[in-house]
């Protein structure tokens, strides 16, 4: 059962092999097409931009931020929009990483953060305002869809990026108008619904590091029949990242920055925190080390053979400097987990008459995440027996003349393997619906949406099992025979135990007795049924009131299925006998019947003084079959006092209610991680146990918006936006987590302490995290969005193409969390220590582009404001809460892209090519000082770039 080496050249040429032909073939085929009814063209055409669908036809824009479509109205909350020669510019891996460009998103998930965990398994999801990605709601043509895990969030890896014809990004509250989860906004993919011909892309990516190997291709087509009474799209994506290994594959990850808390702060003249290079353990080793009594400090070379450890300077558990046995465990997780994800989704409408049209949209999609995860360890815990078979005999006379009748050791078991691990989804989704005219400027639209979602995931086969893996270990020599065997086999001669040698790296060898495979299979299922109806009931002297109305129903149900093991009660009261990924069953459901009403009212029209003033005004009621009935709305009005200037604002309530895993998880224990025990005077690793409860009510929001856009005529071609906001949740839907929790209950928050069992001899056994209904959570900032475009004919005639420039930017000024413990703004805090996210101050994006008839260039720059490493820590040192370096710099990424097109047999061809972090730009030293998933590691890869440059270079194709 040893884990073969990974070798990433052969792998490579395997898939580049795959990925080569498929592509050609693709093309090949696509090109055949082309070619058999179509003449060739003289010139090449452009691609598709922002506001065109491929086939020349303009389409309308959905406005995210009201269900009102009206002529000339403009919504008083503010969107953001992206749109296709913005995605193209970006040749992004997933749709997940355009949304992460914007300013006001978090990227708590992606590619290179999201890891694989036990419900989240590598998806990568929208948060936007840093509110938690529960808190977006995600949108496919106004549609919610389907989730991809038990806490309501969508994968983005889902939907075929050559279908999406613009992503609206809400920022600001909408749940009078879209219903539960748009607490911080709104993201919505808007897909193309006209494609005459095929579209198809080829990429290929990697890192100057010779990994994170990319390799995408998207496929999309349509046309009509019927006379154009049938108008059909499909598209499809096949997506294939290798990943990338431990941050020792970096120069900054090798200098093993790490995080050293000091207990004995007051009397060794050192901080409280130290920030530090040449982090290493100094209670476990690859082969093994003795950590207590007379023989501190022997470890074991391969072989067995005990050779004296050198401590640096030691901090309980971990040290500065000392010796050093391979890869330190606690920053060794991957930089980027391998995945492959295949989507794909086909629409049809068919016209029955020219005021009935039917519709029907089937969706589906398969994603894979897998690697490794961390290698079982042993933290100076593991005891050995002085009769242990595998004892170096040096050893155990040592320890009969000390009159030692057990050793402790710490081991890191590389040997047996990091933990293989792999998740899989598989989403379905159909939408079948109508939508027509009732007569005198009313329109409706129903539809009837189901979709499943399922779930696997899989820890092992070299998942240690914790109880045999000690049977294992107190291996002894059987009197009988002189053979080695396991000491509980004396006495249970059919247990089947296997012993184990624990002495030396590489001694230690995995099998079918103490290791196996935890499995957690997670079905969801969603089904939605809606009618909305809009029209104009009457006229003011300023114009038609618009008025939209609806109703939906929606139920969500999710069941949990857990192998036997991951569901045993430990010793100390902890749940689960699996090293890593164990789970609890579930079983839930519940259904929510919503209705509404929008309106806008024009207040003001062309009079002196106003262009236009309009009232914008919502209300949604929304009934929940466990946590009761609870009302949203929304109030806002648009103010234009001349053409150049607009004025806008809003105030909404809006709401989030529990989701089926706040809900019914009975209990997740597969999450480790560190704490302080004062008892111990020494940071530990425990377990972390999650549970839900019946008893939370939804989340409460009130959130205000005031902003003006500008488009001034001096200077045409150029608008500019500023948006003030303010967020605030009541009742928030949270767990506190074990670190917070002991800080607190250690600090004299007595209510914290009763989550926390405690072992007899006063040291922590395991924290108990349940979901709550915490008391508030407060943002407020800025967002700036302003873009000029210059055709190059104002400078001189004959020149072509233009130069544009569109620069996003958020300031944040406030994230609270209000806890039992006080107030804590987590701005400007830009690492995850003791796993609490804070946001910059200042983040932004700027993209200047030269666009000509052939050939495009632009150069796109991302700017990470300076912070802090930790809002609860201060710099200085003999006290409590101190840290030797608090300062974060700010930092500047750059990412250059450039476009050609050309003309193959008539046919419309684009290469492109793109370098992502164009000066290798390293990351700045933010390590969490937490354990588990990408929380090991020197960084913060939520904010900052762990790739390095990254080359990307690919072909598109439009027929």
């Amino acid at each position: 059962m040893t884990e073969k080496p990974f070798d990433p050249t052969l792998a490579r040429k395997r898939r580049a092999a795959v990925f080569g032909a498929a592509s050609a073939v693709a093309l090949g085929l696509a090109l055949q097409l082309a070619g058999a009814g179509a003449a060739a063209a003289q010139d090449a055409a452009p691609l598709p931009t922002a506001a065109d669908d491929g086939s020349g036809n303009v389409q309308g824009v959905v406005v995210t931020a009201s269900r009102v479509q009206r002529s000339g109205f403009t919504a008083p909350t503010p969107v953001t929009t992206v749109g296709v020669e913005q995605i193209n510019q970006r040749a992004p891996t997933t749709l997940g990483e355009v949304l992460a460009n914007i300013p006001s998103f978090r990227p708590t998930s992606t590619p290179n953060t999201a890891g694989v965990t036990s419900l989240s398994g590598g998806q990568v999801t929208a948060d936007l305002r840093g509110l938690g990605a529960t808190r977006t709601l995600v949108l496919v043509d106004g549609r919610r869809h389907v989730p991809t895990n038990s806490s309501g969030t969508v994968d983005l890896r889902l939907i075929p990026t050559l279908l999406v014809q613009n992503v609206e990004v809400v920022t600001g509250g909408a749940s009078a108008a879209w219903g539960s989860d748009a607490v911080a906004g709104v993201v919505n993919f808007i897909l193309k619904d006209r494609i005459d011909g095929i579209q198809a892309t080829a990429q290929y990516g990697q890192s100057k590091y010779d990994d994170n190997f990319e390799y995408k291709a998207s496929l999309a087509g349509g046309g009509s029949a019927a006379g154009g009474k049938i108008r059909f799209v499909a598209g499809a994506d096949y997506l294939l990242n290798l990943g990338i290994r431990s941050q020792y594959t970096r120069p900054w990850g090798r200098r093993e920055v790490g995080v050293i808390t000091n207990p004995n702060y007051a009397s060794n003249g050192l901080p409280n925190i130290i920030i530090t290079p040449n982090f290493h353990t100094a209670n476990m080793t690859q082969g093994g080390l003795i950590v207590s009594g007379p023989l501190r400090g022997t470890a074991f070379a391969p072989g067995g053979v005990p050779y004296q450890f050198q401590f640096g300077q030691v901090f309980g558990a971990n040290m500065i400097g000392g010796s050093r046995e391979g890869e330190n465990p606690l920053l060794s997780a991957n930089l980027g987990a391998p995945m492959e994800a295949l989507s794909s989704l086909a629409h049809v409408d068919f016209d029955v008459s020219s005021n009935l049209q039917l519709f029907a949209e089937f969706s589906a999609a398969w994603t894979k995440t897998g690697g490794n995860s961390q290698q079982p360890r042993d933290q100076g815990n593991l005891v050995i027996q002085r009769d242990n078979a595998f004892l170096p005999a040096s050893i155990r006379a040592q320890m009969t003349s000390l009159g030692l009748n057990t050793i402790t050791i710490g081991r890191i078991n590389d040997d047996t393997g990091y933990t293989k691990l792999e998740s899989q989804n598989r989403t379905y989704r159909g939408v079948v619906g109508a939508k027509g005219e009732l007569g005198g400027g009313w329109k409706w639209d129903a539809y009837y949406q189901y979709g499943r979602n399922s779930y696997a995931l899989r820890f092992g086969p070299n998942n240690r099992i914790n109880r045999n893996w000690l049977l294992a270990v107190d291996a002894v020599t059987n009197p009988a025979n002189g053979q080695v065997v396991c000491r509980s086999t004396l006495t249970n001669p059919g247990n089947g135990c296997i012993p184990i040698n624990v002495f030396g790296n590489g001694s230690a060898q995995a099998n079918d007795f103490a290791f196996g495979t935890s499995t957690y299979d997670l079905r969801t299922t969603q089904q939605v049924a809606a009618l909305n109806i809009q029209g104009e009931p009457f006229h003011l002297p300023a114009g038609p009131v618009s008025l939209a109305v609806g109703a939906e129903y929606r139920s969500e149900k999710g069941e949990g299925l857990v192998d036997p093991i991951s569901q045993e009660v430990q010793p100390n009261g902890s749940i689960g006998g699996f090293a890593f990924g164990n789970q609890l069953p579930f079983k839930g459901k519940y259904h929510v019947k919503e209705v509404y009403a929008e309106t806008v009212v024009p207040i003001l029209h062309d009079v002196p003084g106003s262009v236009a003033f309009d009232l914008n005004g919502a209300v949604r009621r929304t009934d929940y079959s466990i946590s009761g009935a609870v009302t949203t709305w929304k109030v806002g009005f648009t103010y234009q006092p001349f053409e150049q200037i607009r004025f806008r604002g809003t105030l909404s309530r809006d709401i989030r209610a529990p989701n089926l895993s706040e809900f019914f998880i009975g209990g997740t224990a597969s999450s480790f991680t560190n704490v302080f025990d004062p008892a111990l005077n020494s940071t530990v690793q425990i377990r972390e146990v999650g549970s839900g409860s019946l008893a939370l009510t939804p989340e409460v929001a009130h959130t205000s918006s005031v902003g003006f856009a500008y488009e001034p005529s001096w200077l045409r071609r150029f608008s500019v936006s500023v948006d003030y906001y303010a967020i605030r949740v009541d009742d928030v839907i949270s767990s506190l987590g074990a670190p917070q929790l002991a800080r607190g209950c250690f600090s004299g928050v007595t209510e914290y302490c009763s989550n926390i069992v405690f072992n007899p001899n006063g040291t922590i056994a395991f924290i108990r995290s349940p979901q709550l209904n915490l008391n508030q959570l407060q943002t407020q900032g800025y967002d700036i969005e302003a873009q000029y475009t210059l055709p190059m004919s104002v400078i001189k005639d004959g020149w072509g193409g233009a130069l544009s420039l569109r620069v996003l930017a958020t300031y944040v000024d406030k994230l609270t969390s209000i806890e039992p413990a006080g107030a804590v703004n987590r701005v400007g805090q830009l690492s995850q220590f003791g796993r609490v996210s804070g946001v910059p101050h200042w983040t932004a994006n700027a993209n200047l582009g030269y666009r000509a008839d052939r050939w495009g260039v632009n150069l796109e720059t991302r700017y990470i404001g300076k912070g802090h490493y930790s809002n609860d820590l201060h710099e200085g040192c003999c006290m409590a809460n101190t840290v030797n370096d608090n300062s974060v710099p700010a930092l500047v990424y750059f990412n250059l892209g450039a476009q050609y097109r050309f003309n193959v047999l008539g046919r419309n061809l684009e290469v492109y090519g793109l370098v992502n972090n164009l000066l290798d730009r390293a990351p700045p030293r933010l390590p969490s000082g937490a354990a588990g998933g990408t929380n090991e590691s020197s960084t913060n890869s939520a904010f900052y770039d762990v790739i390095g440059r990254m080359y990307k270079v690919g072909l598109r194709f439009q027929y």
